[in-house]
């Protein structure tokens, strides 16, 4: 049973004895056949190859032991092309739309999204602490995450690997499943990484006209009986500005609510 906790430096002073996959090395593949697979539409008109390797991916929340997402993977999907499809809320508040930096961190290997030149090279960073530190680092390898393929990888199925961005955001993630295409799978390889679970999301109301989801959220609000505080978008108008749409009062917090 996978747990949780201790993020980076748990899996750094890891010792796992798991079932352990080489993705690189050739194998031995099904006998399936072209004509065994009845013939799909691909909205692309491509389709994925009858000897393609697919992998089930868990994502986990930051910080509960709890999962976020699940997806399927080609072994011809880039690691880049996954980290594109994994929502976290710390990508979204206040401006951390304008960071996109991140790694993910695979068997002692540092998968850096470089993608964007301004990207910080999270890496770089704990390498030269654990140096400081006098920590052994000669076993840590740096590549691209853009430039690396599924297939690329040597994995433990089950073991709990990391994907760090926002600077401390750190997931748990874990592959669950590996096996070959068959002909159930969604045959467009366009489609991959493709959601199998996504967590739902507990939204507020607004707690003035309780009907509407909360858009802002106050603290100190002068007029409010509890803080923080949830309204709508035009509840949150409605009690802090004129028809003329000046503010009335600013001796509060406000932020933008998106959910828990």
């Amino acid at each position: 049973m996978t747990s949780f906790g201790g993020g980076l430096q748990s899996l750094l002073e890891g010792d796992y004895n798991l079932l352990h996959v080489d993705l690189t090395q050739p194998r031995a593949f099904t006998n399936y056949r072209e004509e065994d697979f009845p013939k799909q539409i691909s909205q692309s008109g491509e389709f994925i190859s009858l000897k393609e390797v697919i992998l089930q991916v868990s994502i986990y929340h930051p910080i509960r032991p709890r999962k976020t997402f699940e997806f399927l993977v080609l072994g011809s999907t880039k690691l880049s092309e996954l980290r594109d499809k994994i929502y976290c809320l710390s990508d979204h508040v206040l401006d951390a739309s304008q960071r996109k930096s991140g790694f993910f961190f695979i068997n002692n290997t540092f998968y850096n999204d470089t993608r964007i030149p301004e990207n910080y090279i999270y890496s770089k960073f704990i390498l030269d602490w654990l140096n400081e530190k006098n920590r052994a680092t000669h076993q840590l390898k740096e590549k691209k995450m853009e430039d690396t393929y599924f297939r690329d990888l040597k994995i433990s199925l089950g073991e709990k690997y990391l994907y760090c961005h926002q600077g401390s955001c750190e997931h748990f993630i874990v592959f669950e499943q590996l096996r070959m295409v068959n002909e159930r799978d969604e045959p467009d390889p366009k489609k991959y990484p493709l959601i199998l679970f996504q967590m739902k999301h507990r939204r507020r109301k607004c707690r003035v006209c309780e009907i509407y989801p909360a858009k802002y959220v106050t603290l100190g609000d002068q007029y409010c009986d509890e803080t923080p505080f949830f309204y709508c978008d035009e509840c949150y108008k409605g009690f802090h500005y004129t028809k003329g749409g000046i503010l009335l009062y600013s001796n509060y917090q406000v932020f933008q609510y998106y959910h828990e």
